[in-house]
């Protein structure tokens, strides 16, 4: 290009700029203003207020009966100059909405029966005495300050002025709904251990301030409260210093005197608590029953273990806590001011040391959390005192397993031996449970109800995660040092971090918004080349799929003759490479064998740890479903269905079944693809799957019995989550074989077999549901009596008896409803498990039969068609099986409609199906 012609170009580009930069200003000038209103009409928040309270009063009536809280609230508040506004925090705003993470498993956890709502509503709002406006601020669903989760703000306007002291005063009513939780009322027990009233935020979105908190509290007629450290009856004044004043209201309180030699505190309940003999007591006093549990004595073993942990970190103890019992599903153990919140489940899992273990474990965390925050909340300051505590908390729990010479062990450890079975498979890859992270300790600590406050209102990383990104990015004698400065009373988390290692105090941040960043980690491809000196080069690479963080990740690899490799991929950008060596070429590799990484299964479509290494092992064989039943003259029916599937594999499944019956006994064996997006993490929604099938067809009174030998191919379609009490989804399957059955006395001819099985589940609010089920059988060709099918195999028709209702082809059509009438139970079996619902079910049932077999002599002539129905009635047991896993006991009474008179002789008029099992 020639100098003559560049300089034109440059100016007119200069110019086009120009006019281009002028437009964007005049555009911006007209589209600002309008992006102002549209932010102001939406409700979305202007920036933080600087404002910090200085004390709150309060004037309360509680009505616990009806769930009703009115008060009067005057808080005095620091502003700067021109302040805009005081920020308040409105928790109690959740309650007005159901959880959006709340599903058909965990509406149990939430609500005691029916979705039940509430809130909180201001009025009277006022400044220094004058009227003040409002405006509140509400997110939705799927954000992370979403209204479920985080409630509400309230902003209360300032008129503009200096910096100074300002006085908020306003009325509220608050309405708590029947909910299990912090904030909820069920039974007679109301529990307002969340911030139940208003409180001031100011600036990075604090709230926690430790300031003085005056309330009269005036209580309805027969209602008692535990509050400040006080039990109170009528009306009473109450003072206590911190973030907010914890309260809980029930007919009765109880307090239970805990602890020895002058470090006494109190274990509270709504209902007297069981405490077992004395360990001296002799003859008839000393007796236990079996069915109770003595809770306060096990909390107070836990107060004593973390007392001695502490003094080992040469940390004073501080006062123990009073330890609150509550009706909640969500929280096992937690914090509420200076009160630790356990749950009426606290303990309720089997009596054996390594599961109470993980009881022990989460209150210990909730103590240490106390201690921590009495000795260093002041330390760190407002706005990061809820992290910090819960982030000593983890590593003080951690210190106390190691001076018990205590060993944690893996739910994967303790189930290996019962992994076959399909609950604990379930519970092992797609956990259905209410407390998941005190089971499965994964370092993600989920928490999606956020019932805590320190998490209710801005979504960050809990202890757990934090202490292991630290131990992930820090060399040995960095982590040493990082964790003794965290013990340290001079020094605050952020200060711990920045002496140990300068380096990463950047990365704090990042750490703490870990759950608000979807990350999956995947091995992207490894490979080995020979050196020129001897020995290999491995170059082993790992993609990050997802958010952009810088996090390391670590590498296992094994070489041909079994060494074992380790790296680490210092974490920076999306893709890394680590490169090692040794004398043999690479045979397996793993990335992150410590599953200490965040890996959201949101992230990817399959389990996020299926592509973290090139090998998977396989599981033990899964029994998915098994029948065994006692039929009338000492014969019996049985099934068990297998699957062989690698770990963490949703893909790939070889698949059996064994039967055995009155009428022929087999075996098939399948090869079944899996597809379509995941049901959850341990299944996809879509199957193909094609194999073998053998059946020994045994003789029948006068026809002979004989061999089947067919290939098989099926097809399905199943997007119910829930095995144990499904409320909602369907499922279609197809099956056809084709073969031949060569008879005992040598006849050979072709055979074809199909079936079609669907049902559907129409959910009715929260404790009704509504169940279909329609399908036909057929078989063609050269098949034997005992190839027939039977309406009254059991998963039809429940009232006939077993090949009573054979035919050439089958059509039925099914309908169950299934009401929970009772929730919320606890009865204790053993200890073993606990009944906590029963359900009620009424149904019906029909079905048609082609070419029939009748005993029937009036039914010899020769008949097309003959139908058959029933209608029945049913209980059913939701029972919690070692005091976390779902499980069903179903007892059914079927009465045949279509027997005629000969049928019924010598059959019992009725039918009883027991089953350890939901679907119909």
């Amino acid at each position: 290009m020639s100098s003559g012609i560049a300089p034109t170009i440059r100016e007119q580009t200069s110019t086009l700029l120009l006019h281009g930069q002028l437009l964007c200003a005049a555009a911006a000038a007209f589209v600002a203003p309008l992006c102002i209103g549209a932010i102001a009409l939406l409700g979305w928040p202007p920036p933080a207020s600087a404002a910090e309270p200085i004390g709150y009063g309060l004037r309360v009536r509680a009505m616990p009966n009806q769930g009703l809280v009115h008060a009067s609230m005057r808080v005095r508040v620091r502003v700067k100059h021109n302040e805009a506004h005081v920020r308040l925090w409105l928790y109690a705003d959740r309650l007005a909405v159901s959880p959006a993470v709340m599903d058909e498993i965990s509406y149990r956890w939430v609500y005691p029966r029916q979705r039940a709502y509430g809130g909180i509503k201001l009025s009277d709002v006022r400044v220094d005495g004058s009227p003040a406006r409002l405006r509140y601020v509400r997110y939705p669903a799927g954000h992370e300050r979403s209204r479920d989760a985080s409630g509400g703000d309230a902003l209360v306007e300032l008129p503009p002025g200096p910096a100074r002291i300002v006085s908020v005063s306003l009325r509220f009513r608050l309405v708590v709904p029947a909910r299990f939780g912090r904030l909820g009322r069920a039974g007679d027990a109301l529990a307002l251990l969340a911030p139940w009233y208003p409180l001031v935020v100011g600036q990075n979105d604090c709230w926690d301030y430790d300031v003085p908190h005056h309330i009269q509290l005036s209580l309805a007629s027969g209602y008692q409260a535990w509050a400040a450290q006080r039990r109170v009856q009528g009306a009473a004044e109450l003072q206590a210093q911190g973030s907010y004043l914890p309260v809980f209201m029930a007919r009765r309180i109880h307090v239970q005197p805990l602890g020895s030699k002058g470090r006494r505190t109190r274990y509270i309940a709504s209902s007297a608590p069981y405490r077992a003999p004395e360990p001296e007591a002799q003859g008839i006093w000393g007796l236990r029953d079996l069915l109770k549990i003595d809770v306060p004595r096990r909390v107070e073993r836990v107060l004593r273990d973390v007392e001695l942990t502490l003094r080992a970190s040469d940390l004073p103890p501080p006062d123990p806590p009073a330890v609150v019992r509550i009706p909640t599903r969500v929280e096992l153990t937690s914090l509420a001011g200076s009160t630790v919140v356990v749950s009426d489940r606290l303990f309720e899992v089997l009596p054996f040391k390594v599961a109470r273990a993980f009881h022990e474990r989460a209150l210990r965390r909730a103590l240490f959390r106390h201690a921590a925050l009495e000795l260093f909340g002041a330390k760190d300051g407002a706005a990061d005192r809820g992290w910090a505590a819960d982030l000593r908390a983890v590593l003080l729990a951690d210190l106390d397993d190691s001076r018990r010479a205590g060993k944690r062990l893996r739910p994967d450890q303790i189930l290996a031996a019962v992994s076959f079975h399909p609950i604990v498979d379930q519970l092992l890859y797609a956990p259905q449970i209410p407390f998941e992270d005190v089971y499965f300790g994964a370092v993600a600590e989920r928490d999606v109800f956020r019932d805590d406050p320190v998490h209710s209102r801005l979504l960050l990383a809990r202890g757990r995660r934090l202490l292991e990104a630290a131990r992930d990015a820090m060399r040995g004698p960095e982590f040493k040092r990082f964790a003794g400065a965290l013990l340290d009373r001079r020094l605050s988390v952020r200060e711990a971090l920045a002496q140990a290692a300068p380096r990463l105090e950047p990365r704090l941040d990042q750490w703490l918004a870990a759950p608000r960043l979807l990350t999956n980690y995947k091995l992207l491809r490894f490979g080995s080349k020979p050196l020129a000196t001897g020995g290999f080069e491995h170059r082993v690479e790992i993609l990050r799929e997802g958010a952009a963080v810088v996090e390391p990740v670590e590498v296992l690899a094994i070489d041909g003759d079994g060494r074992e490799l380790r790296g680490r991929w210092r974490g920076s950008g999306q893709r890394g490479t680590v490169t090692l060596r040794s004398q043999a070429p690479l045979d397996r590799v793993q990335i992150d064998p410590r599953r200490r990484l965040t890996q959201d299964p949101r992230a990817t479509q399959g389990h996020p740890y299926a592509d973290d290494a090139n090998w998977l092992p396989w599981r033990p064989p899964l029994v998915q479903w098994w029948d065994v039943k006692y039929l009338p003259g000492g014969k019996w029916q049985g099934f068990a269905d297998f699957a062989l599937r690698r770990r963490y594999d949703l893909e790939h499944t070889i698949a059996g079944t064994i039967n055995g019956s009155p009428r022929w006994t087999g075996a098939r064996a399948l090869y079944v693809e899996s597809f379509g997006p995941k049901v959850h993490t341990n299944r996809r929604p879509l199957s193909a799957g094609a194999g073998l099938e053998f059946r020994r067809l045994w003789p029948s009174g006068d026809a002979g019995g004989g061999y089947r030998f067919a290939a098989l191919a099926q097809l399905k379609s199943d997007t119910i989550s829930f095995i144990q009490d499904p409320r909602r989804g369907y499922y279609v399957k197809g099956d056809l074989s084709l073969g031949f059955v060569r008879g005992d006395d040598g006849a050979l001819g072709p055979l074809v077999a199909a079936g079609l099985r669907s049902a559907l589940l129409v959910p009715l609010g929260l404790r009704n549901v509504t169940f279909l089920l329609g399908g036909a059988d057929l078989v063609a060709g050269k098949f034997l009596p005992a190839d027939r099918p039977d309406l009254a195999d059991g998963f039809v028709l429940r009232g006939f008896e077993f090949g009573e209702a054979l035919g050439d082809a089958r059509l039925y059509a099914a309908f169950e409803h299934r009401w929970t009438a009772v929730a919320g139970l606890d009865w204790n079996l053993f200890q073993l498990g606990w009944v906590r619902e029963i359900q009620l079910a009424a149904f019906g049932a029909g079905g048609m039969l082609v070419n029939p077999v009748s005993i029937d002599p009036t039914e010899m002539r020769k008949r097309r068609l003959r139908g058959h129905a029933e209608v029945g009635a049913g209980l059913h047991l939701q029972v919690d099986w070692g005091g976390f896993q779902r499980g069903l006991a179903r007892f059914s009474l079927a009465v045949p409609l279509t027997r005629t008179p000969a049928e019924k002789q010598g059959r019992a008029p009725v039918g009883l199906q027991i089953a350890l099992e939901q679907l119909y």
